[in-house]
Parts: C-alpha cells; structure tokens; sequence
C-alpha cells in the first residue's frame, strides 16, 4: 500500500465471493486493496475464467501450476 500511495497507484485486491462467503481471507494478503477485479466471481467461475483464457489465446497465459497448486495461507498443518 506505502508504494502504490508513493507511486499514486492503487493495490488490485484478489479475493473472490467464495473466499468472502466462507470468511477467508488473509489480512493484509489478498484482502487487501481498492479493486476487487474478480469480486463478483466465484471459485468455480474462476477456474472457467482461467480455462477459457488459455483456450481462447491457445497457450497457457495462466500455467498450469498456478491452477493446479494447492492453498498455502495459514492451511498447512
């Protein structure tokens, strides 16, 4: 947030509707900032959005291993 008031730019905020429904998120993580692009969608459309930028572009814009890996915050036992 000190860099992007700095830089006068804004923190892009990546919770979705599941994370929020269920009461998760990570304080200061991805709770933080000003614009919530992906707000209104959750997970399952999510993981939608991501196939369909992949297939739409023909290549894997999102890898793989962002999609397939698990959740990390404050989840490990």
């Amino acid at each position: 947030m000190n860099i992007a008031n700095d830089v006068k730019g804004m923190v892009i905020n990546n919770s979705n509707k599941t994370e929020l429904a269920m009461g998760y998120g990570t304080l200061y993580g991805d709770l933080i900032g000003g614009l919530s692009m992906i707000g209104d969608l959750n997970k399952r459309e999510i993981y939608d959005l991501v196939k369909y930028i992949n297939h739409h572009e023909q290549k894997n814009i999102i890898p793989e291993r962002i999609i397939t890996r698990k959740a990390s915050a404050e989840l490990a036992e």
